[in-house]
C-alpha cells in the first residue's frame, strides 16, 4: 500500500501542492507569523455521494477521520491551519435489484489536505476559550476504494475501477479552541462541498459533514 501512495503522490503533486503552496506562501511573505500549534486530531464523517438524477438516491455513511496538523498564526484574529487527514467517505445504497433487497456500501479513502483560513472573534482574542470560523480549500489523493454489495443472503467485496484519483473541495466550518495547562483543545464541525467528480464517467460528487476533537501540543 506505500509504495502505491508514494506513486500517486508523485502523480498528483502538480496539481496538488502547487495550489497548496501557494495558498501558504502568499500570506506568509506578507505578513510575520510564527508556528502557534503542531497537533493530532481525530472524529467523525457523515458522508454521502450527491448524484444529479433524483431517481439515483444514496443514503449516509458514517466513517472516521484522523491525521495532524499545523497552525500559522498570522495576527491576533487571523490564523493558517493546514491538515493531513485519512479520511474516510462514501455512501449506502439500499433497494431492489433482480428482485432481491440489495444493499450497496462504497467505501471510498481519502489523504485529505485541507488549507484552512481560521477567523478568530475580536472581542474573545485573548481568551482562554476562542470560537472561531474557517474556510479553506481541500485537496484529496484516493488511498482505496472498494464496493461491498449485499444481495439477499451473499456478500460480495471487490474494488472500484472507475474511481478518479484526486477530489478538490471547499469546507466551511466553527469551532473552539480550549487553552489547557499542557496545550490547546480544539472543538470543531465543518461541511465540505465537492467540485471534482468522483467517477470518471458519472457527475456524482462528495458531501461530507465531519465532527472532530484536536489537540495541540503548545
Amino acid at each position: 500500500m506505500f509504495r502505491e501512495l508514494l506513486k500517486k503522490l508523485r502523480k498528483v503533486a502538480p496539481p496538488i501542492f502547487a495550489p497548496l503552496f501557494i495558498t501558504l506562501l502568499v500570506p506568509l511573505q506578507i505578513h510575520a507569523q510564527r508556528i502557534s500549534g503542531i497537533g493530532i486530531k481525530g472524529g467523525l464523517n457523515i458522508a454521502n455521494i450527491l448524484f444529479p438524477e433524483p431517481a439515483e438516491k444514496w443514503n449516509v455513511k458514517t466513517g472516521l477521520i484522523a491525521g495532524g496538523f499545523i497552525t500559522f498564526t498570522i495576527n491576533e484574529l487571523l490564523a493558517i491551519q493546514p491538515e493531513f487527514l485519512i479520511s474516510e467517505k462514501g455512501a449506502i445504497w439500499q433497494g431492489l435489484f433482480e428482485g432481491k433487497d440489495t444493499e450497496v456500501t462504497a467505501n471510498i479513502t481519502y489523504l485529505d489536505i485541507p488549507v484552512l483560513w481560521k477567523f478568530y472573534l475580536p472581542s474573545l482574542s485573548k481568551s482562554p476559550v476562542r470560537p472561531n470560523l474557517y474556510w479553506g480549500p481541500c485537496w484529496s489523493i484516493k488511498l482505496i476504494g472498494t464496493r461491498s454489495t449485499k444481495s439477499g443472503e451473499v456478500i460480495q467485496e471487490d474494488d472500484i475501477q472507475d474511481l478518479n484519483e484526486t477530489d478538490f473541495s471547499l469546507l466551511f466550518g466553527g469551532g473552539i479552541d480550549f487553552d489547557v495547562q499542557t496545550g490547546k483543545i480544539f472543538i470543531d464541525f465543518r461541511y465540505g462541498i465537492s467540485y471534482s467528480k468522483i467517477f470518471r464517467i458519472d457527475k456524482d460528487k462528495n458531501r461530507v459533514i465531519s465532527f472532530s476533537i484536536s489537540y495541540s501540543f503548545f
